[in-house]
């Protein structure tokens, strides 16, 4: 048997529970004064508590103040001795309240529903010929909890008043909390899951046929029946469960059962009287029956009714035409806004006491289980509906044919639902009835797992009929929405009508009293036509889709003439050319069809006929532009003088076009420069049109592209508009590319926080520069290099002369500016190879050095170096050591000049250089001879500047009299609180990049900067992603190329610029 192990399951933190301790304690020594008061409760109390422990469903807790979180039940017991095998139930109170006003059920998620609806597994249970019901015993209680949980299930007790209360925890699913049901349902279910490939029945009836802990099924013979019973149990033993109090249609099936399971397992409950989730089913006649039990209450209130009338369980709807009775009796009782306790008016009085006395009739029916027939050949589902002013109904009946050719029908399920409180026509009710049947018919279909043979909706509304028969877009909003979802439900070819008397559902919409629907065969059989052959079926309606049906929407038709109605989107050309000649296809079109078949043009395209296409598109962009000038011209001959054509003196040609009228009548150019046609520089016949001569000009500029445009047309604003396209031509972008420049960014903290000198170093190298080996004639000349470090905090700078620019090389220069400042903690480089080697040799020996030396590790303070890289050319990230290896150049040129020096020579000038740079002023130096000596790197280093005369020794005076140390440490104080004053402060100003020159984001396509390289041979690449730094503004971008991808500053990133529908893309 396996145990299952579940956590319980949260929706808030366990800390805000409070102390529940208190509580419980007081809940329990109530229940013991209880006990003295009855003890065949406390007997059963104990018994209950016993079997908990013997079976180790409860643990004592030896410390409980050992959890951190804990949560102390209060418990109490409901007896109901009318019970065949619990007569005690203990109920544990998870919500109650802890101090903080927080219980367990609080931070505790009840689970999402993983099993059928009851309704569903009822209309399964009532297809099969043979069928089996039970429960598992102690369902919750075979569901073991984790133990780091179940310091939240703790109770108090002791056998008797003169023990100690002792703490217990309860280590399975106990109910009474939130997720009780969830956890108990889902392990149950997860058997389903993993028996879906050993045995597939077994595993739908555990997902399909249990509700909570009773099982509904069957089979069509006794042996499946009894096998899947048998197998059944074997599975849910597997996992803990035992199933009992077996009940059975067929007592041979009972009797193998309890032959097979001898051992005291099963329970076999009387068959006489068992109830099937809420509904009483009698296992040996096989039928449904209700129990209503006698009411008596003196005075009658709304908490009284709605408690009695609750007792009316019917899932299935078999009672729905007396339900509704009720229905309609509470709606109206609501109607009167009492209070729960106010007591009844005497005509409601009445009612209710009539409807309560025919309800006691429900106790002498009885209604089959089985509604399919042995050996069932055919097998179809018929669904009735109809309206009322006071409720809608519908009930599904099942009709089989075996095969000996009788025919069998049984009522299914029904529905019912009072009418809307809004008066609504009845043509709409028997709608809303029809929608109520649809979906009826929908969960019968899904629930049943069976393959109809046909499926048929009878309604007596002939409106309802022609509504459906209707596309819904025709039909008012009340009545579309309905039609929609019965289309979408239904197929419409299976709606028939069916006369009135007919109809069962007519019953279920007016409602009938108990003692008549015992004696009323057509409710529970359906129309006595329905049990004969197709033939005897009322005729089809043929349903008539005319005008005269209601709610159909009123249909408004205006015909309306505008001059500029557009026939066709300009919009979605990109290229001028093909749009003038779509427009010269359109014209030919209209012509042919004017003429005669012999004279129609079906040819290419003339010059003509394009150079007309090109006349009719000015005129439309004019009419869309210029509307209000059109106008005034043609009815006045002259523009308005608020019109931004004014200047221009415009005319109307023949063609109905703007020209300008202008100045250069008496000219002798032709008439198309004299008079050009006038265009809008918004309108998209415009940029097609400079975009197009931009290109046949060979990308010209903006002033020859507007000299050439101006030739024929007049485009208003049109030297913005050649700025825009030259611009915003790809083409032309790639040979004349720019970048942007994010605003400059916020020092880093390592800039700007105190640190010994070199602590956090950038390194950079300089040259080359040509030593000679030796002095005097023959020499040899070969190459060298500077490497310069700097210090992030004070600017002190470290120069070391290199031999050669290889990892190696670097590695032994490394080692000695360590050997003479000291380890830095970080240093910064750019992406020159020579440093990347260092940085894998200094990853490699920093590695050796933790793995294999820890007497050396344990001598270091840091283990290796951390090194950071500038992204790929980007010099401006590293303006530090560039600033350095500036001014070392500077100093270098200007004292060696051309001359060749040796390699000792040349390190003693950099030291020099060295000596000089770093007693350089770190602030701007003041004119008041009163000031401090102005505050230097070499302050930092030696604690006075590099060129002043060495201070006097003071080795030979004795150390009290000069305490040497405090001295050192307060000229370092004051050697920062001058840098904090004086330095820092200098650094607040942005000298370039002070505002936001462009934006990038992710999919834009731009160029890489290459500085050996023409734009034109760029790569061209899509930005993948935007890196941006903590101010939140983005300065380094990854890009994908051919190659793969890249990471460059914004600095060598151009982006293209998004082209105006124009070809250049």
């Amino acid at each position: 048997m396996e145990v299952s192990l579940f956590q319980c399951l949260s929706k808030g933190s366990l800390s805000q529970l409070g102390e529940s301790y208190n509580a419980a304690k007081k809940q329990f020594l109530s229940l013991e004064r209880k006990f003295e008061r009855d003890h065949e409760y406390r007997d059963l109390y104990r018994d209950f508590v016993n079997e908990y422990r013997r079976l180790g469903h409860m643990t004592k807790v030896s410390n409980p103040s050992a959890s951190q979180f804990s949560f102390y039940l209060p418990h109490h017991g409901v007896l109901k001795l009318s019970s065949s095998t619990t007569k005690l139930r203990t109920v544990f109170n998870a919500s109650a309240k802890t101090t903080s006003g927080c219980s367990l059920n609080d931070v505790l998620m009840v689970g999402p529903t993983i099993q059928c609806e009851l309704i569903s597994i009822l209309l399964r249970f009532r297809k099969f010929q043979y069928v089996l019901a039970a429960d598992i015993e102690k369902m919750y209680r075979m569901v073991w909890i984790d133990p780091s949980q179940r310091c939240l299930l703790r109770i108090l007790w002791r056998d008797s008043p003169d023990e100690d209360i002792e703490v217990y925890e309860l280590n399975t699913v106990t109910y009474g909390t939130s997720s009780a049901a969830f956890l108990a349902i889902r392990c149950l279910y997860q058997l389903g899951i993993e028996f879906e490939e050993v045995s597939p029945l077994v595993a739908n009836i555990i997902k399909n046929h249990f509700y909570v802990d009773d099982v509904l099924t069957g089979g069509d013979t006794i042996e499946d029946t009894l096998s899947l019973a048998n197998e059944l149990c074997k599975v849910l033993k597997g996992g803990g469960f035992l199933l009992r109090k077996w009940v059975s249609n067929e007592p041979s099936i009972l009797k193998e059962i309890e032959s097979a399971d001898n051992n005291g397992v099963v329970d076999i409950g009387c068959m006489e009287n068992n109830k099937t989730l809420g509904m009483r089913w009698n296992g040996e006649g096989d039928h449904f029956f209700f129990s209503i039990g006698n009411q008596s209450s003196s005075k009658v209130t709304k908490r009284i009714v709605l408690s009695e009338i609750s007792q009316i369980f019917d899932p299935l709807g078999l009672l729905s035409c007396c339900v509704i009775l009720v229905k309609i009796f509470l709606r109206d009782l609501w109607l009167e806004k009492l209070d729960w306790d106010d007591a009844l008016s005497q005509q409601l009085y009445t009612r209710y006491l009539q409807i309560r006395n025919d309800l006691r009739f429900l106790n002498n029916l009885k209604i089959d289980r089985k509604v399919i027939c042995k050996n069932a050949k055919l097998v179809e589902l018929h669904v009735f509906s109809d309206a009322s002013s006071y409720a809608l109904g519908s009930c599904v009946y099942i009709r089989t044919i075996d095969n000996h050719g009788n025919i069998f029908v049984k009522l299914l399920c029904a529905k019912s639902k009072v009418a809307p409180l809004k008066i609504q026509t009845v043509p709409r009710l028997e709608l809303m009835a029809a929608v109520l049947a649809a979906r009826l018919c929908e969960k019968v279909r899904q629930s049943m797992e069976i393959e109809f043979n046909s499926i048929t909706f009878w309604t007596d509304s002939t409106i309802v009929l022609g509504w459906i028969n209707t596309s819904p877009h025709l039909l008012q909003v009340f009545v579309a929405n309905r039609v929609n979802s019965i289309q979408e439900l239904t197929n419409i070819e299976n709606w028939r009508h069916v006369r009135t008397q007919d109809n069962p559902a007519d019953c279920v919409s007016r409602g009938m009293k108990p003692q008549e629907l015992l004696e009323f065969e057509m409710y529970w059989s359906g129309p006595d036509w329905l049990r004969e052959s197709i033939e005897s079926w009322p005729e089809p309606l043929v349903v008539s889709r005319s005008n005269e049906l209601p709610e159909l929407k009123r249909v408004v038709v205006a015909n309306t003439s505008t001059l500029d109605s557009e026939f066709i989107d300009l919009s979605r050309f990109s290229n001028l050319t093909r749009l003038e000649r779509v427009i010269a296809y359109c014209i030919r079109f209209i012509n042919n069809c004017r003429r005669k078949e012999d004279e129609r043009l079906s040819s290419s395209l003339s010059c003509d006929e394009i150079s007309h296409a090109s006349l009719v598109l000015a005129r439309l962009s004019q009419r869309q532009s210029f509307s209000e000038d059109l106008v005034t011209l043609s009815k006045q001959g002259q523009v308005s003088n608020k019109s931004k054509l004014i200047k221009l003196h415009p005319f109307l040609d023949e063609n109905g076009l703007i020209r300008v009228g202008g100045r250069l009548n008496n000219s002798d150019y032709v008439y198309e420069k004299k008079h050009p046609i006038v265009l809008c520089s918004k309108h998209v016949f415009t940029r097609l049109l400079f975009a197009r001569e931009h290109k046949r000009l060979l990308h010209a500029g903006p002033q020859l592209l507007l000299a050439v445009i101006r030739e024929n047309y007049w485009p208003i604003a049109g030297r913005s508009l050649a700025r825009k396209v030259f611009h915003q031509c790809v083409i032309c972008f790639r040979n004349c590319p720019k970048e942007i420049s994010p605003v400059m960014g916020d020092l880093p903290k390592r800039r700007v926080t105190p640190s010994p000198p070199f602590y956090v170093t950038g390194v950079d190298y300089a040259g080359p520069f040509l030593i000679k080996d030796r002095q005097g004639r023959g020499c040899r000349t070969s190459k060298a290099y500077i490497a310069v470090f700097v210090c992030f905090a004070t600017r002190a700078l470290h120069l070391e002369l290199v031999s050669a620019l290889t990892t190696e090389a670097f590695l032994a220069t490394l080692k000695r500016f360590v050997g003479r400042r000291g380890k830095p903690a970080q240093m910064y480089s750019d992406n020159g190879t020579n440093f990347q080697g260092a940085y894998n040799e200094l990853s490699k020996l920093a590695n050796f050095l933790q793995n294999n030396a820890n007497s050396i590790v344990e001598a270091i303070e840091n283990k290796g170096i951390s090194w950071s890289f500038i992204p790929a050319s980007s010099p401006h990230f590293g303006g530090l050591w560039e600033s350095g290896v500036r001014t070392v150049k500077y100093h270098l040129k200007r004292v060696a000049g051309n001359a060749l020096l040796t390699f000792e020579d040349l390190s003693t000038l950099l030291i020099e250089i060295e000596a000089v740079l770093n007693s350089r002023p770190m602030s701007p130096l003041s004119c008041d001879p009163s000031d401090l000596t102005p505050l230097t790197p070499s302050h930092f280093l030696i604690g006075r500047p590099m060129e002043s005369v060495p201070d006097r020794d003071y080795t030979a005076v004795p150390t009290n009299r000069l305490s040497h140390f405090q001295r050192i440490q307060q000229m370092k104080g004051h050697f920062w609180t001058r840098w904090s004053l004086e330095y820092i402060s200098e650094l607040q100003k942005r000298q370039k990049w002070t505002t936001q020159q462009g934006v990038l984001e992710a999919n834009d396509l731009v160029l890489v900067k290459e500085d050996h390289l023409p734009p034109l041979q760029w790569l061209l690449g899509r930005i993948v992603e935007i890196h941006p730094g903590k101010d939140g503004v983005a300065r380094v971008a990854t890009i994908r190329i051919k190659q793969g991808t890249i990471r460059r500053s914004f600095t060598k990133i151009c982006p293209l610029p998004k082209c105006i529908g124009s070809s250049n893309s």
